[in-house]
């Protein structure tokens, strides 16, 4: 199958996380909907158990609703439709105006929030809308809430660029959204039914929590108010009269219940159950509840609130930090958690499955990772953790690093290790990251993103003012070097030793970094990521917004990858030996392009001629890939040699059918230095030079 046939990713069976919910809604049959932060909608029919995508994906879904007939209704920047249960989507008149808000009358009509033009109704399922808050002049209409009585309550605000720290009002309307009068200054976040024929507001301010007993005409605090309450963005009433309430705290969400109408209220969930801003609340069924969590995804109890399970099974979202692929099975990758206590996940198998690695006893964010020349590992973040056994354990190595965020970490002279920090510039270990001392002496920024060596010994780090420091002492000093004023996010250094910086645009240095130069073109505006390149000289450029980009000829010029990555917004990027790129994404998770790109076109036709490829990668330690093609049948060799012509291994000594065929060198035997690897089949002899660095 042809590339033009296929797309060139597909996600891999994990790692996951929680995914970052919105809404909820119910249809007629009993199904859950779930709405999300740019992962789209979800479904459930087992009660919130486990969850199937139904579309939208790249829309922040902010709220559901079902009308009588069916139909469903998802607003997000646009609002959309679906008649046929959520299968196909499309989006109705009502466009580009942030839609905060929904909620379906008695007679059929729907009534839609906006942030950017106020209240519009449609008595035609969606067709054609009619804007009900034009006499209030430009607002934005953040809540619906419709009580069963039919009396709907919003909350309206000015919307201008100069209006936005003017609060919300409550306003009323009695005949379902054609008008609408203000009733209190109050500035409501959420409303419920209190039980007992009263309506809470609940505003942002203290006291927190307001009761009307005659429709919303007067506004008086209930006695006993709590302070968290002041920001509660979901509420729902049981049939038995509970109330419940989620908070959105900026990441410090809870979960408040009241059995007395709204009088008094207890937690009966905060973190780690919840872990972040409580944003929807829906109970489906009288044997259970669901919250909604922005950040941790949703947690389902059975027992009125009591206790609390995760129940994200089937919702394939993940925060990807970063990837490294040791070889070709063995891949590590780190991804934003709120919930769990370790981020880092290892895959055996080329990403098929994945799992969760025991590093450390606190919860932490990992940038980035590391290989040294002697084979250990290192994932730095808040901590710097170090594996001997390739990830089986992990042993803190922070030492010295006392307030840090390690985005990046590489290798000196001598087995000197080095981590570029957010906050503290550059440290340097001389004893394998045991401990760690700050060698900023030049350095003009100590926001560090990106660092690379080079076999001469030049250090290069990528700062978040442009600028790269260059260091040919082993770190002692440090020269400034400008590239802009964008960070520079990666730093790459090619097979033939021209070194790439990733900025705004890329820029390409052939002297070790002392000059630089512009490539202009399809990417000079992109923010760049990360750059990889394949052995055959291509180049993979991930984008922070754009996606993935390939370029077959020095980046002179670009085409874009993003057939099946349903996340364009990309964090970091690595290449397998085996040839697989994988691709880390804000939202969705890891990518892993379906076909080997090492060498996917031509592996699409029978080779015509023989070739022995440069090995991958070079410089190595302590293996590198080697690849050749042979166009018929021949007796092989396949020989490694010293500079003095002494041969050191044969990789192959046998006949071979026609074909493609790789071999792999390891190095763990032989000194650091220059080595000749050659190719006999028949007449035809090749040699290629290949590097050890230890």
């Amino acid at each position: 199958m042809s590339l033009s046939q296929t797309n060139f990713w597909q996600q891999t069976n994990g790692p996951y996380d929680s995914g970052f919910i919105l809404s909820f809604a119910k249809d007629s049959s009993g199904r859950i909907l779930a709405g999300t932060a740019n992962q789209g909608i979800y479904s459930s029919s087992n009660g919130g158990q486990s969850w199937n995508s139904i579309g939208l994906t790249g829309n922040d879904i902010n709220c559901l609703a079902v009308t009588s007939n069916g139909f469903l209704f998802a607003g997000a920047s646009n609002l959309y439709r679906s008649i046929d249960g959520g299968n196909n989507w499309n989006k109705t008149p009502l466009q580009s105006l942030g839609v905060q808000s929904l909620c379906v009358t008695g007679t059929g009509r729907i009534i839609v929030g906006t942030y950017y033009n106020g209240v519009y109704t449609s008595d035609d399922t969606g067709n054609t809308w009619i804007n009900r808050t034009q006499q209030l002049g430009y607002c934005k209409a953040l809540i619906l809430y419709k009580l069963s009585n039919g009396t709907i309550f919003g909350s309206i605000a000015p919307a201008c660029d100069y209006c936005t720290a003017i609060n919300p009002s409550i306003y009323r309307s009695t005949d379902d959204g054609s008008t609408w009068q203000k009733v209190s200054d109050l500035p409501p976040t959420s409303f419920a039914e209190d039980g007992i024929g009263g309506v809470l507001a609940f505003v942002s301010q203290i006291p927190s929590v307001y009761v009307s007993t005659n429709n919303g005409d007067l506004w008086t605090p209930r006695s006993n108010y709590v302070y968290d309450m002041r920001n509660v963005s979901s509420s729902v009433i049981s049939s038995t009269g509970i109330l419940f309430t989620g908070t959105n705290n900026g990441g410090w969400g809870e979960v408040f219940r009241s059995t007395n109408h709204g009088t008094t209220w207890d937690v009966v969930a905060s973190p780690p159950y919840t872990s972040g801003d409580v944003r929807a609340l829906i109970i489906p069924d009288e044997n259970c509840i669901l919250a909604g969590n922005y950040y941790a995804g949703i947690f389902r109890s059975t027992d009125n609130g009591d206790t609390w399970i995760k129940s994200c099974t089937g919702i394939h979202s993940a925060d990807i930090e970063a990837v490294f692929a040791v070889n070709a099975n063995v891949v590590f990758c780190s991804l934003f958690s709120f919930t769990e206590e370790t981020d880092i996940h290892r895959s055996t198998d080329g990403g098929q499955t994945w799992t969760k690695m025991e590093v450390g006893n606190s919860n932490t964010i990992t940038r980035c990772f590391y290989r040294s020349i002697n084979g250990d590992i290192y994932a730095g973040g808040e901590k710097v953790f170090k594996s001997t056994d390739t990830g089986n354990s992990w042993q803190l190595s922070s030492t010295g690093l006392n307030i840090s965020s390690i985005f990046t970490i590489t290798e000196g002279l001598s087995g000197t290790i080095f981590a570029g920090d957010y906050w503290g510039g550059i440290f340097r270990s001389t004893d394998r990251g045991s401990s760690w001392v700050a060698v900023n002496n030049g350095l003009t920024s100590l926001t560090i993103f990106s660092m690379i060596s080079s076999p001469s010994g030049t250090l290069l780090a990528g700062s978040f003012n442009g600028q790269v420091f260059r260091s040919t002492n082993n770190g002692d000093f440090w020269t400034p070097i400008s590239l802009g004023s964008n960070s520079v996010a990666c730093l790459y250094r090619l097979m033939n030793g021209t070194i790439l910086a990733g900025t705004s645009g890329i820029y390409k240095s052939t002297d070790d970094g002392l000059t630089w130069t512009g490539l202009g073109g399809t990417l000079a505006q992109q923010g760049i990521v990360s750059i990889v390149e394949n052995p055959k000289g291509d180049l993979y450029v991930s984008t922070s917004y754009d996606g993935v980009y390939k370029s077959t000829d020095r980046g002179i010029s670009w085409i874009q990858i993003n057939s099946g990555l349903t996340d364009l917004r990309t964090q970091c990027m690595a290449l397998s030996l085996s040839g697989s790129l994988y691709i880390g994404t804000w939202r969705h998770g890891l990518f892993k392009s379906v076909s080997n790109v090492n060498d996917v076109e031509e592996t699409l036709l029978e080779p015509t001629k023989f070739f022995l490829a440069q090995n991958y990668p070079n410089p190595f330690n302590p293996s590198t890939l080697i690849r050749f093609q042979i166009p018929h049948s021949e007796f092989v060799t396949l020989k490694i040699f010293d500079l003095l012509g002494r041969e050191l291994a044969t990789l192959v000594n046998e006949d071979l059918n026609l074909g493609r065929y790789e071999k792999i060198l390891n190095g763990g035997k032989l000194a650091s230095g220059v080595y000749i690897y050659r190719i006999q089949a028949g007449s035809f002899v090749q040699t290629r030079k290949l590097l050890l660095i230890k």
